[in-house]
């Protein structure tokens, strides 16, 4: 048989209506909404939805939490008598989202934080501002869907709701019609209150954080390649230094630059460049670790040339000293920032009445002086440096003036 009420209704579904999630299904439907969206301090928050009836999908029962467009209804009154085509549903919008610790059945010492959708009434107008003054409302109705988690919410219970970060105790539940309501009074902020979060009472259940720092010296590094450097580092949980210092965690932002050993907080140079190194440290993931930073410029290692000793020698093999004088030799070496000298006397048998000479490693030099007399032997100067591993042999011939 036609039935114009119901084609028209199909196509306006098809034509105008959108898609929103019932009890996990997605299904089309059409909104009628008393919202001025001119104006949104008049808006309402109330919707009229209507769905196809169906025996094959689920019905919309009072107290059902309805998702369209990100946001979340509560479904007031399920009409389903006006006739055979469509159910007709009344929305209000969930203007809360709150979280709370719920206990567990049996075991009061537990809870699970689970976030609900709510409805608050008027409670946009709970605080006033006045002169910087607020002025808060001591009571307000909460309205819940019911299902077996509202189910658990007990007297005395406490929650955050409201826009400035207000808590609310229960004093008071009622279960009718597919709703749990749920009336409270305020309630003052209390230390295991996370305030930030608007969780109230989540330290009696769950590790509130520590704030850790971490300090590293110096906070900046230059150093050759191949080269190493101390860091030194120090934590604190709270604002207390930790002692023994824990190990650690480096975040190295290019390994082919440096490398850190997080035992011996030692950096070594790997390759030419500029890096960052980050340290930090916490004990439980939801800790706040504040972290420090180092910056790290790796220099290439220069080529290391042969040690020189100056004079050089104004012979083909050696340096000739004539008798009653005497002079200075330095050896240097390109390539190597600080050398380290050691330098050594050999007499090679030469009588010590022809000379006297004196040795000064930290500056890489050493004194010679001819006090007089003819001698077939040379004297000879060994002469290396440690950190390049380099050496040779400087070779005095002391000889007559005549």
């Amino acid at each position: 048989m036609y039935n114009p009420t119901e084609e028209a209704f199909y196509e306006a579904l098809a034509n105008n209506g959108v898609t929103v999630t019932i009890k996990g299904n997605n299904r089309k439907a059409i909104f009628k909404t008393n919202k001025n969206i001119a104006s949104n301090k008049n808006k309402e928050p109330y919707m009229t939805i209507f769905t196809k009836r169906d025996t094959n999908e689920p019905n919309i029962n009072q107290g059902d939490i309805i998702l369209f467009d990100n946001k979340q209804y509560l479904a007031l009154l399920d009409n389903t008598n006006e006739n055979t085509v469509y159910d007709k549903t009344y929305l209000v919008e969930c203007n809360q989202i709150i979280k709370y610790e719920l206990r567990h059945k049996g075991n009061a010492s537990l809870a699970d934080l689970t976030e609900f959708y709510a409805n608050a009434d008027n409670l946009s107008s709970s605080v006033n501002i006045t002169q910087d003054i607020s002025v808060l409302q001591s009571v307000c109705h909460f309205t819940f869907p019911l299902n077996d988690l509202t189910r658990r919410m007990l007297i005395n219970d406490r929650f955050f709701a409201g826009i400035n970060q207000i808590a609310w105790k229960i004093r008071d539940i009622n279960y009718q019609n597919g709703f749990c309501e749920v009336y409270c009074v305020r309630s003052p902020v209390i230390s295991s209150d996370d305030v930030d979060n608007m969780i109230a009472n989540r330290w009696d259940f769950e590790h509130k954080p520590d704030t850790y720092e971490t300090i590293i010296t110096p906070s900046s590094i230059n150093i050759q390649e191949e080269a190493t450097q101390q860091l030194t580092v120090s934590v604190t949980k709270n604002g207390t230094v930790i002692t023994p210092t824990p190990t650690i965690t480096y975040t190295v932002s290019n390994p082919t630059v440096y490398s850190v050993d997080p035992l011996t907080n030692i950096v070594t140079g790997l390759s030419e460049g500029i890096a960052t190194i980050t340290g930090s440290y916490k004990v439980e993931e939801t800790d706040i670790a504040i972290s420090d930073n180092v910056s790290v410029t790796i220099t290439a290692k220069p080529i290391v040339a042969d040690i020189v000793i100056t004079p050089p020698y104004n012979y083909s093999n050696y340096f000739e000293l004539l008798e009653t004088t005497d002079q200075t030799f330095t050896a240097t070496i390109s390539g190597v920032l600080n050398p380290q000298w050691n330098i050594t006397f050999n007499s090679n048998g030469t009588n010590t009445s022809k000379y006297t000479y004196t040795i000064n490693n930290s500056a890489g030099t050493f004194y010679v002086n001819n006090t007089g007399g003819v001698q077939s032997n040379k004297i000879i100067f060994n002469v290396s440096e440690s950190t390049s591993g380099k050496s040779l042999s400087y070779q005095i011939n002391l000889a007559a003036l005549f």
